[in-house]
């Protein structure tokens, strides 16, 4: 059984308030429906949403009474999906949702010849090292080791070495081609998306972003979210 033309319509008017405050969005032209269409974020629901903004502009644009009644009343699937989208707008997901806690971590006093080892076992690119109250010291990776070979003119490496070795090219910010950063636990996905498809002013791609409760770099990490989380 559908639902009337008139509670559709009510929930159409909730989306577009909720949309045009959430993103501030203030153009009478391109209206709400086709700006969620057209954004990244919202991608699984273009198809269904498209055809809720035409059956909103047949019904707000056509006489649809029938002998004093509404000729056409709403199926139940299309109100479902419309709520959906509401309730994504009123409670978007949390970074706390979907963060890593369970991460891979070395100190700084770990042998880099056994983290190399652990990191090739477990397919794992970037290491980050933490200190003892769990503040990130920064990051070990290929892209570590190759700038240190590189610089100090080193040919091999020295088995025996801890990761203190490696200090002076761990910070997030010495990484050739690629940069860290941190985010709360409460920001939005949305927000992390954002930050992963910019790069920063020297070009670098944001790889990773290290969780800690409020997304200052001085605070415990609590653990990671990367891309691939987002999907």
């Amino acid at each position: 059984m559908g639902l009337t033309t008139t509670e559709f319509m009510d929930l159409c008017k909730k989306f577009e308030t909720l949309f045009r405050d959430k993103y501030n969005y203030t153009k009478t032209r391109p209206g709400p429906f086709t700006v969620f269409c057209e954004t990244e974020t919202y991608r699984s629901y273009w198809k269904d949403m498209r055809s809720i903004a035409n059956i909103r502009n047949v019904i707000a644009h056509s006489d649809l009474d029938v002998d004093g009644d509404e000729g056409i009343v709403v199926a139940e699937r299309t109100m479902r999906v419309l709520k959906d989208v509401i309730e994504l707008l009123e409670n978007p997901p949390l970074v706390e949702d979907v963060f890593i806690r369970n991460m891979k971590y070395v100190k700084i006093e770990d042998s880099v010849s056994q983290t190399i080892a652990y990191m090739t076992r477990h397919s794992i690119t970037h290491m980050p090292v933490l200190d003892k109250t769990r503040n990130l010291i920064g990051v070990f990776s290929e892209n570590t080791i190759f700038t240190r070979l590189d610089r100090e003119e080193i040919v091999v490496i020295d088995v025996a070495e801890t990761l203190e070795s490696y200090r002076d090219y761990l910070p997030i910010d010495c990484h050739k081609g690629e940069y860290f950063g941190f985010i709360g636990l409460q920001e939005t996905l949305d927000t992390a998306k954002d930050l992963f498809n910019q790069r920063n002013e020297e070009g670098k791609r944001l790889v990773l972003l290290y969780v800690t409760k409020t997304g200052r770099k001085d605070q415990p990490v609590l653990g990671v979210l990367s891309p691939y989380d987002l999907i």
